[in-house]
């Protein structure tokens, strides 16, 4: 089912959290995420609280966050399954990112 599938695809993003190589430039990262998806009829909200993700939420699509990821499911699925670059995907137009430079800077460790 590909709601098991994308749950399955934030989780692994929630992982990269605590590689080693992350763990210092999140450690004081407190954001909350909002993975939307155009073909479906809700979103998902990532809390992350100084670099430690909390439980995945089910929500409206009009829910506020602090950076809003929106993409169409089988797009998500081949960035987290490596078969095509979170860039490529966002030069194309097929994920859009808002939120402060800064953040999205240090999402693109996490994609």
């Amino acid at each position: 089912m590909a709601e098991e599938r994308i749950i399955e695809g934030i989780n692994k993003l929630a992982e990269r959290l605590s590689l080693p190589e992350n763990q210092s430039s999140f450690k004081n990262w407190s954001k909350t995420l909002l993975f939307r998806f155009t073909d479906l009829d809700h979103s998902y909200i990532l809390p992350i609280e100084n670099g430690v993700p909390g439980d995945i939420q089910k929500v409206d699509q009009d829910t506020r966050a602090d950076i809003k990821i929106t993409t169409d499911t089988e797009t998500f699925l081949k960035i987290r399954n490596k078969e095509i670059s979170g860039m490529k995907a966002f030069q194309s137009g097929k994920l859009k990112v808002n939120g402060s430079f800064t953040d999205l800077m240090k999402l693109r460790k996490l994609l």
